[in-house]
């Protein structure tokens, strides 16, 4: 077998223990438990990713990360609701976050993040809304 072959059969157990183990790993402090669904509305300009929901002692923190659709140099613009809405889809809190820069190596591959406290503890069955507009905070 050639170095080349053997390197690469290392490679596999290496890796399938690597997705195990972040496969099974999970936040102390989600509050997947409360029956909260997280809701990601597309938007034309970027991808959402990795959102997670945290309890903190007066409701909950959300945050994740976002990134151009299309291959783009350019920052990208706007802010980040966050509603909750109740089992009947009434919105009962909102709140807006800015974004902000989280950096790449790569040219054209910048990468952004958002995360706020909200002072709101959602109700059982809640929806949580992430929304992204272009238009700038108020």
């Amino acid at each position: 077998m050639n170095f080349k072959k053997s390197h690469f059969v290392l490679r596999i157990p290496v890796f399938i223990t690597v997705l195990l183990l972040l496969g099974c790993a999970t936040s102390p402090g989600q509050i997947d438990d409360a029956n909260i669904k997280k809701e990601i509305v597309p938007s034309k300009h970027l991808t959402i990713s990795n959102v997670s929901i945290d309890a903190i002692n007066d409701g909950f923190s959300i945050d994740g990360y976002m990134r151009h659709k299309y291959v783009s140099d350019s920052l990208i613009r706007g802010h980040i609701d966050i509603e909750v809405a109740d089992t009947a889809g009434t919105v009962v809190h909102k709140t807006k976050t800015s974004i902000s820069h989280f950096g790449s190596t790569r040219p054209f591959h910048k990468s952004y993040r958002f995360s706020v406290d909200v002072p709101y503890i959602p109700p059982n069955g809640s929806t949580v809304r992430v929304i992204h507009h272009v238009t700038a905070l108020d």
